[in-house]
């Protein structure tokens, strides 16, 4: 008597091991460059968040000098920052509008790279300023 090799058939062949793999490895790989895309926006607003509230505070010191110092305001004025390795260049218009030196204007450009690419943010805010007494 013969017996049946389909029978007794326990575990898997070669081939359906390696198409087994073939489809892990290919989910694997489509989590992984998801996962790397989400790492590097979370860099890029996380960079972008840092440069806002940067941003507000260098307003907020243009108008002071702008107001309260003796030297009066306008201009244009720019410069470099790291914030935890990273380089951001900025540039700071304060003029005047329509040629009063109560109402003046201020813009704020913030540049720096990121993944390759070149990224800015700007600012434009308004100020009176105060009467002194």
């Amino acid at each position: 008597m013969t017996t049946s090799k389909i029978g007794n058939r326990r575990g898997f062949t070669l081939i359906e091991l390696m198409a087994a793999v073939a489809i892990l490895s290919l989910g694997t790989s489509l989590i992984q460059e998801g996962l790397l895309r989400s790492l590097t926006l979370l860099g890029r607003y996380s960079h972008s968040l840092k440069a806002q509230a940067w941003m507000d505070e260098r307003l907020w010191q243009a108008e002071e000098d702008t107001f309260y110092a003796q030297e009066g305001g306008g201009g244009e004025r720019a410069g470099e920052f790291t914030d935890e390795g990273k380089a951001y260049t900025w540039s700071l218009q304060s003029m005047p509008l329509n040629g009063t030196t109560a109402l003046y204007s201020f813009k704020l450009i913030v540049v720096w790279a990121e993944s390759g690419r070149t990224l800015s943010l700007t600012r434009e805010r308004y100020g009176i300023k105060p009467k002194l007494v």
